[in-house]
């Protein structure tokens, strides 16, 4: 049994496809007392029957009780200091899960997809390698991301350990004979322009194909580790609130969590994973994303789905204060030294797709305006 808030779970390697949609029960359980009061403990089982997940992935369950009884010190992983969780508790999406007491999915179902989120890609040729936002300090175009990306960490702080958002998942195109559209939404930390900058991600995907096909899900994603990977067993509707928590720890292997909720139907799933000791594979977490973007696939960037307007609420993080001070708190501004407001554009940059319609207010939330569907093109 683990000595954390939530429960771990090995997870068999491979990839199998996965059929249905089944929620997990609570399998609340008496809590234990904390052994230190700057770490988190508590109740623990040993969830079974996950299926088709990374080997590097472990699926976590938050005990209800124990989310009852210590709130976030319950949802965040062992060894989280009170300084963390201080900060933690600030959080509005960290707040409502403790408001809400969700039930967890007890085990999850994985399924790796050929899609990917991916980089931000430049709107004037130069290649995905190089940080397309570096020249720019407001107005910065994209061929595959829009929303806000925040970088230029000072010298008190060492990364990003924390990025939320909450949005309205859209509705799918009606199928085109010709093209696939897709609309991936999502925060994240990192840049993923390299194996030891992962990009550490988790949100939903909607997305209408040639064959008819239309549909919505959830996923979490480690790029270029890996590509998306679906979480089957998580009901993801059109026109449903989610909302999406990533937080780093900084700690050995790079170890990242993510909860993912179904805020209409009060379901949550959360996992973690931990990369290799002595591979190339981290996270550095100098970068923090609240993105709408349009998936790259297997023949170039799909054409943007059409959302029409999209609100992106509560879109807040925190930076890690170096010397063992506080985190610093903040939520998205366009005002902020940090902030890099994003719209986005075909690979050319010559066609706009869509742009930051109103900008954020205090709490973070802003809305993004869709202009143009695009192309399936391939961007360098």
């Amino acid at each position: 049994m683990n000595r954390r808030g939530r429960v771990t779970a090995g997870i068999a390697a491979g990839i199998i496809c996965v059929a249905g949609l089944v929620y997990g029960g609570p399998g609340a359980v008496a809590s234990t007392a904390d052994a230190d009061s700057s770490l988190v403990t508590g109740a623990a089982r040993v969830a079974e029957g996950n299926t088709g997940c990374p080997s590097s992935f472990e699926a976590v369950v938050p005990d209800r009780t124990a989310v009852k009884a210590k709130g976030v010190k319950a949802i965040l992983p062992e060894g989280t200091s009170a300084d963390v969780i201080e900060s933690a508790s600030k959080n509005k999406l960290m707040q409502r899960i403790v408001a809400d007491n969700p039930t967890w999915l007890d085990h999850i179902d994985c399924k790796a997809m050929d899609v990917h989120s991916e980089p931000a890609r430049s709107s004037s040729g130069i290649s995905s390698a190089i940080d397309p936002f570096a020249s720019c300090s407001s107005n910065c175009a994209s061929s595959n991301w829009s929303g806000y990306e925040y970088d230029g960490l000072d010298s008190n702080h060492v990364f990003y350990t924390l990025a939320s958002q909450l949005w309205k998942v859209p509705a799918p195109d009606a199928p085109v004979a010709t093209t696939t559209r897709r609309i991936s939404i999502w925060p994240g930390i990192g840049s993923g322009r390299s194996a030891y900058d992962q990009l550490i991600q988790a949100g939903t995907e909607t997305f209408s194909g040639p064959l008819g096909a239309t549909g919505t899900y959830g996923w979490f994603e480690s790029f270029p580790y890996q590509s998306e990977q679906q979480i089957g067993n998580l009901t993801i509707r059109a026109n449903d609130d989610v909302y999406s928590i990533i937080t780093y720890s900084g700690a050995i292997n790079s170890s990242w969590t993510f909860d993912l909720c179904n805020g209409t139907l009060n379901v949550c799933a959360s996992g973690s994973e931990s990369f290799p000791a002595g591979g190339s594979n981290s996270v550095i977490g100098q970068t923090a994303e609240w993105i709408v973007e349009r998936s790259g696939t297997p023949v170039g960037l799909s054409e943007l789905g059409d959302f029409v307007l999209q609100p992106i609420q509560d879109a807040q993080g925190y930076k890690e204060h170096g010397g063992g001070a506080s985190n610093d708190f903040f939520a998205v501004q366009s005002v902020d030294a940090n902030a890099k407001a994003i719209r986005m554009t075909s690979c050319s940059g010559a066609t706009q797709l869509d742009h930051i319609y109103t900008i954020p207010n205090v709490d973070g939330t802003f809305n993004l305006l869709w202009d143009n569907y695009g192309a399936i093109e391939s961007c360098p």
